[in-house]
């Protein structure tokens, strides 16, 4: 994604010709509109194509209890104390227990009567143990296990409970996957990989995918565009400051921010990803704690009860009111947050990636060191596998799978299948305001939108106090900007091309009467200074 867009000499030549420059060592927009078009496709297909698969970890499996009493099995139903039986059957979506008989405690009701109560209760997956808090109104919507628990006795029908006799069930599970979204997936790859080998058989000449390649191919070929402008900076060129080749310019000793690294318009589309994300999870958030099946404890204690990434008939995102969601739109919803972490990842990479090259350009006017190539040659040291420091590289990595791996938690899609306890077949439930045997939905996770929330939060945070340091005194700062490399590249007339296979240092190579020329030399060279000019 970041070598397509990455222009070759010819594409720089042409574009620096018509005073326009490029991005050197980032994915770039910028780019595609001087690049080959066939690489420019192949870049949108891959683009169109890098999110495509879709999460399918939150489907969930989940059998209910039968609705047939089952007198004739008294004998196979296990004794259950009252707190265990709270405990088994406070499950909104049950799947180890089925039918059950509550023993009310020997009373003057209990001496002639071996049946006090029955009930066939209505299969309702969002208050499916409600039973268990009968005996007292206020507490009946909603009912939790803490809330049976809360009397000193537990009671049904003014009856107290001794133990119950529970059936145990057999868990059914199924594989289950949509053959729309699997073509759809097969096709997707499909043309990524054809788009790979198309664009790989294509490559006629190696494009300038790193700093480094820029740096050594402008000394050994000067950019005749850019001569005599060796001051040059990245605020120059965008000021249009470098269409006066032949006006001697001062250096600027300030110390820069890496801010001043990447553009405005990076700045910018990453702050509106981040706040998307962000909005997107705080309306899952807002909306859910509002819903009338959300339990009404909302402390964070509560909330991570709930389960981190579990699965909670309360906390449904629904998306119609009168019809039950299809499976491809509830995919859609569930992996929205993934395309938007996505433009978020490479956002904060071009961001970095302007901010480390721009370290990385600063360092060669403090020391000796070779340059960094996609393919080296000579003393000359080989790019980095991520295009970055792997002290950076890797924890941008890290936190950009923990990222996907908490929105998959915190936003998933749910299917579930109703079934009877005895028979395995398929039964209606009622699941808001219909009837249906299965349920198809995108499910939320409080605590797990929470810690998205937070971590997100905390990538925005970083990125700032790292935008906040300095570089030290040196070089132009030219960012990704060709057209500012490209001036600081004119070798003296004397030095050997081969020079690029050493290690290099920036600074003024020579200087006569005030004026003087600053480059990437193998030679000693001298750190300008603010009295004199340089071209």
């Amino acid at each position: 994604m970041q070598r397509l867009p990455a222009p070759t000499r010819q594409e720089l030549d042409e574009a620096h010709k018509k005073h326009k420059w490029l991005d050197i060592g980032v994915p770039s927009f910028r780019n595609l509109l001087y690049i080959n078009k066939w690489r420019t496709l192949g870049w949108l297909v891959l683009a169109k194509a890098y999110d495509h698969n879709f999460d399918f970890e939150g489907a969930q499996n989940v059998e209910s209890v039968a609705l047939k009493w089952l007198q004739d099995n008294v004998h196979a139903l296990k004794n259950l104390s009252t707190v265990d039986c709270i405990n088994e059957y406070a499950q909104q979506m049950q799947t180890a227990r089925g039918h059950v008989l509550a023993v009310a405690s020997p009373s003057r009701e209990t001496l002639n009567n071996s049946l006090l109560e029955y009930d066939f209760s209505d299969p309702s997956i969002t208050d499916s143990f409600a039973w268990l808090c009968d005996n007292d109104s206020s507490r009946y919507y909603p009912c939790t296990a803490a809330q049976a628990h809360l009397a000193s006795s537990w009671q049904l029908q003014s009856h107290s409970i001794s133990y119950c006799l529970s059936q145990p069930i057999i868990e059914v599970c199924e594989l289950q996957f949509s053959s729309l979204i699997l073509i759809i997936v097969i096709i997707c790859n499909l043309v990524k990989y054809g788009t790979m080998l198309f664009v790989l058989w294509r490559a006629n000449e190696p494009p300038l995918v790193t700093i480094g390649d820029c740096i050594s191919g402008c000394l050994q070929n000067p950019d005749v565009y850019t001569a005599r402008v060796c001051s040059l900076d990245k605020q120059g060129v965008t000021h249009g400051r470098w269409k006066s080749a032949d006006i001697a310019q001062s250096w600027d000793s300030r110390r820069r921010r890496w801010f001043a690294a990447a553009s405005a318009k990076r700045w910018i589309i990453g702050t509106l990803t981040s706040a998307a994300g962000t909005i997107f999870t705080g309306v899952i958030l807002g909306s859910g704690l509002q819903d009338s099946n959300f339990p009404a404890d909302h402390t964070i204690k509560a909330l991570w009860s709930m389960g981190f990434g579990a699965v909670s008939m309360g906390a449904l995102v629904s998306i119609g009111h009168y019809t039950s969601p299809t499976l491809l739109s509830s995919t859609l919803l569930s992996n929205t947050p993934q395309l938007i972490l996505s433009v978020l990842y490479f956002s904060y990479n071009s961001v970095y990636t302007c901010e480390l090259i721009s370290k990385e350009w600063n360092d060669f006017g403090r020391r000796r060191k070779p340059l960094r190539l996609s393919r080296p040659s000579g003393g000359q040291k080989l790019t980095y596998w991520l295009n970055l420091p792997y002290q950076y590289g890797l924890p941008l990595m890290i936190m950009a799978v923990l990222l996907h791996w908490l929105f998959s938690r915190a936003i998933f899609l749910v299917n579930i299948q109703i079934i009877d306890s005895v028979t395995a077949a398929p039964i209606d439930a009622r699941v808001g305001e219909y009837y249906n045997n299965s349920i198809t939905q995108c499910g939320w996770s409080p605590s797990a939108v929470i810690v998205s929330i937070a971590v997100v939060a905390l990538v925005v945070i970083v990125g700032l106090l790292f935008g906040f340091r300095r570089y030290c005194t040196g070089p132009p700062l030219v960012g990704s900007c060709s057209t500012a490399i490209a001036a600081a590249c004119h070798r003296e007339p004397d030095e050997d091309e081969d020079m690029v296979l050493e290690p290099l240092k920036w600074g003024v190579t020579i200087a006569q009467d005030g004026v003087g020329h600053c480059t990437f030399s193998a030679r000693e060279v001298e750190m300008p200074n603010e009295r004199d000019v340089y071209r």
